[in-house]
């Protein structure tokens, strides 16, 4: 995970196995404040494969663009989840940054958590607007075009919409940090007693405070997992704040249920 930009979050988003590829795509103009990355998923028609997914905080939008289109909403995840799949598969997604479903919907992010719902059924008028656009990005020749299509009708799904900036700022607050920062430390940074801070985070990103660190430390630790360097797991684990290396290594097992050996894999990226 790196930040381009001042609270920039780019966590890792899948890890795909098989025949199954996998790229990222970066969000046009003013919506890398809300869009993470573009990404999409593909495997050849005959092929087998599969994706493994993991924690970040972060929401999904996924379309399904084969021969039944469909689109869904995904909340954030608290443990791994692997999709297994037989081509041809053609899928684009917006993974969004901590806190900016909300905006899409009325749903309440904590009731998002570990959830997967019609994308049509989330937004407002989305019963005609989400037929329309798979209609649109079906119908152009490539990922990139496609992008612009998603990139255009996120830009009007946005319009003079604001994530509340107390949670915007303890988002930052936490990436800067790194995942570090206790919940005392981000009520005061941003001027909420820690209960109301904890209240507005279930509202607008899903997870408590504390748990959106954890994943950010989570996400640091693949960063560096990913650079393929022989890691000091002591060292590592005292320079991104866990007590020990066996409280890094149960972080593992409860977000991905792999230790860090079986997760780092040769993976089908571009």
């Amino acid at each position: 995970m790196k930040a381009a930009e001042r609270g920039a979050y780019l966590p890792a988003g899948a890890h795909p196995s098989g025949a199954t590829c996998t790229a990222r795509h970066a969000p046009a103009g003013a919506l890398g404040r809300h869009v993470a990355s573009y990404f999409s998923v593909s495997l050849p028609a005959g092929s087998c494969g599969s994706v493994r997914t993991l924690p970040e905080g972060c929401a999904d939008l996924m379309f399904d663009l084969g021969n039944q289109p469909r689109a869904w909403l995904s909340g954030p995840r608290t443990r791994a989840r692997v999709f297994e799949h037989v081509g041809p598969v053609e899928m684009l997604g917006a993974q969004l940054q901590p806190g900016v479903a909300r905006l899409l919907t009325s749903t309440p992010a904590r009731e998002l958590l570990d959830a997967t719902l019609p994308l049509e059924r989330m937004l407002p008028g989305g019963a005609r607007a989400v037929p329309a656009l798979l209609e649109r990005l079906v119908s152009v020749p490539d990922t990139s075009a496609r992008c612009a299509e998603l990139n255009r009708f996120l830009l009007e799904r946005f319009a003079g919409a604001a994530v509340d900036p107390r949670i915007s700022r303890a988002v930052e607050h936490i990436i800067e940090r790194a995942g570090s920062a206790d919940v005392t430390e981000l009520a005061r940074a941003v001027a909420a007693s820690p209960r109301n801070l904890t209240r507005l985070f279930h509202a607008w990103v899903g997870t408590s405070p504390k748990l959106l660190s954890r994943m950010v430390r989570f996400q640091n630790v693949l960063g560096h997992l990913a650079s393929g360097a022989n890691l000091d797991w002591a060292a590592l684990a005292a320079e991104l704040g866990y007590a020990d290396q066996s409280h890094l290594i149960r972080d593992f097992s409860d977000f991905a249920q792999l230790s860090p050996g079986a997760l780092h894999s040769p993976r089908r990226t571009t």
